[in-house]
């Protein structure tokens, strides 16, 4: 099992399974070849490819509606990269002999870390949102080449970090308008995430490839499936802005916010 899979299931498993997520991330297996991922069909990674849907369709359609809920998803998410990436730069060349336990375990424990603060403070939360967006936008840009779009590895992560600070930037300066291409965004690439576990066109492996160990990284390589994938999601992703900016077409966004802000703050008092 590799860490990025692992960290997929601590997000979804932790959040809508809870005590289920350590079955169903020891049930996921999946090797990477020449680009493709071929998953093992067991009740573990089947129900972590729904969940991927699950989630993807709540960030997708109702991501601004619900965004106190989403803000402990991109919390969840975003501190468990950052614990995934600092793992990764501190493991030795020859790897921990515990290795998938102490990138689970760590992962987990920063991620709900990152859940709980940003649960309560709203700017972290919404800081989060923006910081997926970016990245997820940066995976989909990447990935319409083999190899990624950018061909030097260092310059794929300066690409993607560049994305994330601009999520970050915008969403503080245009707060409705990215929050909803934000969730719309990170929902529709978690929904063909989940699809791609059963349909198994190897579009999982750009996010392997890109977000994964760059000491070991394996070959990302398109074909006209992930080719398909890419522009169905774009398609969801443009359905889902759309219809956010039309059920909230009479929601105040200022007055939305404060009672937001008020809920938040009477949360952390009672804690």
């Amino acid at each position: 099992m590799s860490p990025l899979q692992t960290l997929f299931v601590c997000l979804f498993a932790f959040l809508l399974g809870g005590a289920e997520a350590s079955p169903i991330a020891l049930a996921v297996r999946s090797t990477i070849s020449a680009g493709a991922v071929s998953v093992t069909l067991t009740i573990g990674t089947i129900i972590f490819g729904i969940l991927a849907i699950i989630v993807g369709l709540l960030f997708c359609f109702f991501g601004y509606r619900l965004f106190r809920i989403i803000f402990f998803f991109a919390g969840f998410y975003v501190f468990a990269t950052i614990a995934y990436i600092a793992l990764i730069l501190i493991e030795p060349a020859n790897g921990w002999a515990n290795h998938d336990t102490i990138y689970w375990v760590t992962c987990l424990i920063f991620g709900i870390i990152g859940a709980i603060l940003s649960g309560f403070l709203f700017h972290l939360g919404l800081a989060c949102v923006g910081a997926l967006g970016g990245l997820f936008l940066a995976g989909i840009i990447l990935s319409w080449q083999s190899g990624g779009l950018i061909q030097s590895t260092w310059g794929r992560i300066l690409f993607i970090v560049i994305m994330v600070i601009l999520g970050i930037v915008l969403i503080f300066v245009l707060e409705k308008h990215i929050l909803i291409i934000s969730t719309s965004i990170t929902g529709a690439y978690s929904v063909f995430y989940g699809i791609d576990i059963f349909a198994q066109t190897g579009f999982t492996s750009a996010a392997q490839a890109f977000l994964g160990d760059y000491h070991s990284l394996s070959v990302f390589i398109t074909n006209s499936r992930i080719f398909a994938m890419l522009a169905f999601m774009i398609v969801l992703a443009i359905i889902g802005i759309a219809t956010q900016y039309w059920i909230n077409r009479t929601r105040d966004h200022a007055k939305h916010m404060k009672s937001s802000i008020r809920d938040h703050v009477r949360r952390a008092e009672r804690v």
